[in-house]
This record gives structure tokens, sequence and C-alpha cells, in this order.
């Protein structure tokens, strides 16, 4: 005997009960699915922001860099200048002055460099 597909199949308690976990199942399935995407566009919110905060460090530290360097060539030429000022024995207390200033210039630009350095490691 084959069931004749004219007539509708009969259809127990048990089958609506399942029929019906399946419609609730699907329902949660679509729900979660919904809540992924949005998690998803805010994750994608998320990434692009940080991107965009580690550009703006990567150009500020570069302008930094830029800083130093300047920094350093000032040092320079401070350094020469003390050199020329020892020369001159009339000029002692002022040599001395100038050489403290230099190596205190010194060690604040080795410091910034180090902080530079660490913190572009840890980007």
């Amino acid at each position: 005997d084959q069931p004749n597909p004219s007539q509708p199949i009969p259809v127990d308690g048990e089958m609506i009960e399942q029929i019906e976990s399946l419609k609730k199942t699907i329902d949660d399935l679509l729900g979660e699915k919904e809540s992924l995407k949005t998690v998803e566009e805010q994750l994608k919110e998320r990434a692009a922001l940080l991107e965009k905060q580690l550009d703006d460090q990567k150009e500020s530290n570069e302008s930094i860099s830029e800083q130093l360097e300047n920094a350093l060539s000032e040092v320079d030429i401070l350094k020469n200048t003390v050199s020329s000022l020892q020369e001159d024995s009339s000029s002692t207390a002022h040599v001395k002055r100038m050489e403290e200033k230099c190596e205190a210039q010194a060690k604040q630009i080795s410091k910034i460099q180090n902080e530079l350095k660490n913190t572009s490691k840890a980007l």
C-alpha cells in the first residue's frame, strides 16, 4: 500500500511537537545569525579604529624621531661650540656650564629614544 499523494499525510501529536521544535530551533538559529552579524560589524569597526590609532601612533613616532635627530644635531653643534670655547682659557666657567647642558640634553634624548624604541616594539 502506497499512500496517495493527493491525500494528506495523517499528522499525530508527536509530529506536531517535532515540527514546533524545529521551528523554534530555526528561529533561534536565525536570531544567533543576526547576533553574530552585529558582533562581526562591531569587531570590524573596532579593528578599523585600532588600525587608525596605530597609524596615528606611527606618524607620531616618526615626528618624534625627526625631533630627536634635530636635537642630536643641536647637541653636536653645542659640543663643537664647547670645544671651541675650551680653547679660550678665559671662558672656563662658561664652558663648564655648556658641557653640563650638553650632557643633560644627551641624557634626556637617550631616555626619549629608549621610550620611543619601547613604544615602537610594543606596536
